[in-house]
């Protein structure tokens, strides 16, 4: 078993994270997709289906990454191709959702102790 990287399960999900970081359109379309996944998983009595959001956050961040790859790359065959593809299965998106999901109920024990 590896030791991780930087703090992550290992490089491929690090750099994953660095890059939806990297650039500030990107970085406001998770925070808008962690907002609206949190609303849509939360119960009434102020529980959150935990599963529901991750699965559905590694689900966005998987097809992110999966939109920045040229069609054309992924179709094709060859040493490339299958660096790229494991690389790409190496990325553990139920990790980076939990980030998410951490960061946005931080933001929101925060948001109501400051309207108090």
């Amino acid at each position: 078993m590896s030791e991780g990287y930087n703090g992550y399960p290992n490089r491929a999900t690090w750099l994953c994270q660095l890059w939806i970081d990297n650039e500030e359109p990107t970085q406001k379309k998770f925070e808008e997709i962690v907002q609206n996944t949190y609303d849509q998983c939360i119960h009434e009595n102020g529980e959150i289906d935990v599963v529901k959001f991750i699965y559905h956050v590694a689900l966005e961040i998987r097809g992110w990454v999966i939109e920045q790859i040229d069609t054309q790359v992924l179709s094709s065959s060859g040493l490339v191709v299958d660096l790229l593809a494991g690389a790409l299965e190496e990325i553990n998106y139920q990790y980076l959702a939990n980030l998410y999901l951490q960061g946005e109920i931080e933001n929101r024990h925060f948001k109501i102790k400051e309207t108090k």
